[in-house]
């Protein structure tokens, strides 16, 4: 997510015009694919740096899996672990995920355990997510896996409900994203088919973001 924060302004200045002799596009600076945790998170983070964003998904609902999940998160270092006399550290993290981790990146293994507290923990918590207990899991030598009130609808909800605050953020659902549309070498956007119409249409934008 601090990885996101960045390219938001550059991207956020003007929507993308719409190419002539083409069915009008829906204006977006970015279109966002999957309506699960990854897009509502991508969609919240952009909207909130200023993108007009456009998420698209072909469900009628949000959340994907991850609200049919138990919503468990693994995160290190946390006031709920101390709270729990949980000693827990980055370099303990590290040990554990690149001992039990298969095709290990060390460099991003690195980064996520040294920055999970505040770009996870600290984040879900601003957006109204709350943890009730901290659990073992498959790997771990102390507890992590954090587990949120009302499993992966409480995980998810309120990232949407964030969402739904901000007018730059528009979702489109019951609609499946086709194919990516290219110019020039360049995708400027996806054409996408509602699954209940079978209507097409083309949704144009400067930046695509697949969370599919």
């Amino acid at each position: 997510l601090q990885l996101l924060r960045s390219p938001v302004r550059a991207i956020s200045n003007k929507p993308a015009a719409a190419p002539t002799g083409k069915a009008t596009p829906i204006p977006a600076d970015v279109v966002v694919v999957g309506a699960g945790i990854s897009g509502l998170s991508t969609a919240l983070e952009l909207g909130r740096g200023g993108a007009n964003v456009t998420l698209i998904d072909m469900s009628s609902v949000y959340g994907g899996h991850a609200v049919m999940s138990q919503g468990g998160t693994s995160i290190v270092g946390t006031p709920l672990q101390k709270a729990e006399g949980i000693a827990d550290s980055p370099e303990l993290a590290f040990r554990d995920f690149v001992n039990w981790g298969d095709d290990v990146n060390t460099e991003w293994v690195r980064y996520y355990v040294e920055n999970s507290k505040r770009d996870i923990y600290d984040w879900l918590l601003e957006t109204g997510v709350r943890f009730h207990e901290v659990a073992t899991a498959p790997g771990n030598t102390v507890h992590r896996d954090h587990q949120p009130i009302g499993r992966g609808i409480g995980l998810v909800t309120p990232i949407y409900r964030c969402c739904l605050e901000l007018n730059n953020i528009q979702f489109v659902w019951n609609t499946k994203a086709e194919k990516l549309l290219v110019e020039n070498e360049k995708v400027v956007g996806v054409l996408a088919r509602n699954l209940r119409t079978n209507t097409e249409k083309e949704i144009h934008a400067r930046a695509v973001v697949l969370t599919t």
